[in-house]
């Protein structure tokens, strides 16, 4: 995956795509798409990295990219905006992390803080929700 330091913090700098550990609604957009567990990441999409008193690293991008994605899907009604879809995107978030192999602690953590603290980003749209496409 190819990013760069952005406005946010990072922008897609190639078009991405990766197979999710668990099924999410099928969903079409400008800036991303998700067909039979298939995420497809458009280039120029930008993101914030992971929220909070956290330090980003290269291990915790992907998963940071995927879960942003899918909180801001829920944000603009292409998924539902339900527990249950929140519930598989923070799972989705935790494998990843697992699977760029981030320690079982600091995982943990981080999938405790986006169960708990995580809801109020599902739910309205917010201003940073406008895409931002490369030159």
């Amino acid at each position: 995956m190819k990013y760069s330091e952005y406005k946010y913090k990072f922008k897609v700098e190639e078009n991405f795509s990766i197979e999710l550990p668990y099924k999410i609604p099928d969903f079409e957009h400008q800036y991303a798409s998700s067909k039979d567990s298939i995420l497809e990441i458009k280039k120029g999409y930008a993101w914030d990295g992971a929220s909070g008193p956290i330090i980003n690293t290269q291990d915790t991008l992907v998963a940071s990219l995927v879960h942003d994605v899918l909180y801001q899907a829920m944000r603009l009604n292409l998924i539902k905006s339900n527990n249950e879809n929140k519930k598989i995107a923070d799972k989705i978030f935790f494998e990843i992390l697992k699977m760029h192999g981030v320690n079982s602690i600091r995982r943990k953590v981080w999938y405790l803080a986006v169960r708990l603290f995580g809801k109020k980003s599902t739910k309205s749209l917010q201003n940073n929700d406008k895409i931002k496409e490369t030159d």
